[in-house]
């Protein structure tokens, strides 16, 4: 997914801001997720 933000021009000036992101999920891994930092599950 993709935003683009782009202001009306002045003179011969413009700014745009893209903004993007996205998400996957590994469905087929037999693996069990590791902890990246946080509190430790005893």
């Amino acid at each position: 997914m993709e935003l683009k933000l782009q202001s009306k021009r002045l003179d011969n000036f413009g700014a745009y801001v893209i903004l993007g992101g996205g998400y996957t999920m590994d469905l087929v891994s037999k693996k069990k997720p590791v902890s990246t930092g946080g509190a430790k599950n005893r």
